[in-house]
């Protein structure tokens, strides 16, 4: 280090990474930055400079350099970091002291000093709130301090739906990553320890409840997903919103189903065929959805992941953080391998097949929204959480009426729009559905006639429960037929 470098850092000006004080009289203070910087993406701190960015320099003696030397041992865990005192070319024995603390050389998160976590707001040093400093605690050392895999004796295999243990198991085999010969597994702690779920003594690990339970929220008030409509880009009116408080699958679902019945179809003609895709690709919803609850965190009983559409966009948030000295970049361009903060859960949904790859999932929504034409995806990182902005290329009122406009809405698709909602006056279940339409594809008549249904002219009798085997749709008391408009072209740019 030398003073060109100094005048460079100073000519920076103010940053989350540079720490500015004249004398090392403010040694206490200055080391509550260095905690933040350990504690964050690491930074310089330098004494010597005045509030109006001048180099000044301090003098230094024997007991200056023991005072430093005493301050930076009160930071804990140890960290093995040299001060560096710099002499003032035009000011002999003047000197500016640089302490540099690299976070990626610094593993043992979270650091305290003098008994106190401090972590980096922007600029400022804030003392760490307690939910971010256990999260920290635990992503250090995640065996040790592994909610995911704690036991929990409370519980036993009647408290899940052994009929998603066995299909997850199924999955897992016609997928290809759980061996064939598990297929003669019939012992449901076998199979559950086979997925991972289960401790030596056969006592089921609180990832067992969380991801096949019941009611796993009974136990754990935390596991649910929040999912709401907005009117406008705020929050200030609500259209719609549901809670989902059962297994992870089932939280899965809800949020791919609610993002559907929300997210406009929009459709252009090719051919003889028509091809819809939605507001957001249902590859990023789907991927955007799995990272929000198999890396959230759990020790916090009130805080819950959420989707909030808006308008103008999709929020995906959840409890949490990135691997320690890790930003998403670090995993959008591959140049780190997926570190998930729960291992067990995450490897359930890889056997699965409902994720795809390690470690792809960031880069893979960045590409599909590339594909899409939409603005490039936005992540936070907040104090104790990591939230995923996707903004639509136009909002959602507007495509809406395109789309009822455009061509791409035949007669014959008006037409068993409306035998459905006359046939639903009386609240029927989706077979009822198929059969009236002598169809046999769920997935084709959900997607295609009752998700665009569900946003006005039909309703749910369970709507806080989608997946409900008891579910029926109702047609609403009013608007309960389809207007007639007559095709017209939409604008190009919409094409």
């Amino acid at each position: 280090m030398n003073i060109e470098e100094i005048e460079r850092l100073v000519a920076g000006g103010e940053s989350a990474t540079l720490e500015f004080k004249q004398t090392t009289g403010e040694l206490q203070k200055g080391m509550e930055t260095a905690c933040a910087f350990l504690n964050s993406d690491g930074g310089w701190l330098l004494f010597g400079i005045t509030p109006g960015m001048r180099i000044v320099g301090q003098q230094v003696t024997d007991r200056t350099r023991q005072e430093v030397a005493h301050y930076l041992r009160k930071i804990d865990p140890p960290v093995e970091v040299e001060a560096e005192y710099i002499e003032i070319p035009d000011h002999p024995q003047y000197y500016v002291i640089a302490i540099h603390f690299d976070v990626n050389q610094c593993r043992n998160s979270p650091y305290c000093y003098d008994g106190r976590p401090f972590y980096k707001v922007e600029s400022t040093t804030a003392l760490m709130p307690r939910i971010l400093y256990e999260d920290k605690l635990r992503r250090s050392n995640p065996q040790r301090f592994s909610w995911e895999n704690t036991p929990d004796d409370g519980i036993s295999p009647d408290h899940l739906d052994m009929e998603l243990v066995h299909q997850t198991l199924y999955d897992g085999i016609a997928s290809h990553r759980i061996p064939a010969l598990t297929m003669t597994l019939q012992e449901p702690i076998k199979i559950l320890r086979k997925l991972g779920v289960v401790g030596e003594d056969d006592v089921l690990f609180n990832a067992a409840l969380v991801l096949f339970g019941k009611e796993p929220a009974t136990r754990h008030p935390q596991c649910k997903v929040r999912l709401a409509r907005f009117e406008g880009t705020d929050k200030v009116a609500i259209r719609d919103q549901t809670v989902c408080a059962k297994n992870l699958f089932e939280q899965y679902n809800a949020v791919v189903d609610f993002c559907l019945k929300h997210l406009n179809l929009s459709g252009r003609v090719d051919g003889a065929f028509r091809k819809d895709t939605l507001t957001v690709p249902l590859s990023v919803i789907r991927e955007a959805a799995v990272n929000m609850l198999c890396h959230r965190s759990w020790e916090a009983q009130n805080m819950t992941p959420t989707v909030a559409i808006y308008e103008d966009r999709i929020v995906f948030q959840n409890p949490g953080a990135f691997p320690n000295g890790t930003r998403w970049q670090d995993f959008a361009d591959n140049r780190l391998n997926s570190r998930p903060p729960n291992p067990t859960i995450a490897d359930v949904f890889y056997s699965r097949g409902i994720i795809e790859s390690w470690g792809r999932g960031i880069g893979l929504i960045m590409e599909e929204c590339l594909k899409k034409g939409l603005p490039p995806p936005h992540y936070e990182t907040l104090a104790s959480s990591v939230s995923l902005t996707i903004r639509f290329q136009a909002n959602l009122g507007y495509l809406q009426k395109s789309a009822v406009q455009s061509v791409g809405e035949s007669e014959n698709a008006r037409r068993i729009k409306q035998k459905i909602l006359d046939f639903c006056k009386t609240p029927r279940s989706l077979q009822e559905i198929l059969e009236l339409l002598q169809m046999k594809d769920k997935k084709w008549v959900r997607r295609h006639y009752l998700v665009p249904l569900l946003d006005g002219e039909l309703e749910l009798t369970i709507p806080e429960m989608p997946n409900s085997r008891q579910q029926k749709y109702r047609t609403r008391e009013t608007g309960n037929s389809l207007p007639v408009i007559p095709p017209s072209h939409p604008p190009q740019s919409e094409l």
